[in-house]
């Protein structure tokens, strides 16, 4: 599993949900699964920098949420 998104108690954020996880189920390899994982990381990246100027990265890995991008 992998924490892309992150919100809850920690965030500054009205996300209720701590975090946001993506697993790559059908792999056959782990390390297909993480190649998997790595490209939909850095989608996600490249889709939060063309929503702000940097897409913020929460303490534990993920980016901060969507909501919090948009403020």
């Amino acid at each position: 599993m992998l924490n892309v998104l992150n919100g809850g108690a920690h965030a500054d954020s009205n996300v209720d949900f701590q975090e946001f996880m993506i697993m790559p189920v059908g792999a056959e390899r782990f390390s297909e699964a993480l190649r998997w994982a790595a490209e939909t990381f850095h989608t996600l990246r490249g889709v939060l920098r063309r929503r702000a100027t940097t897409p913020p990265s929460a303490n534990e890995g993920g980016f901060c949420s969507l909501a919090q991008v948009q403020r």
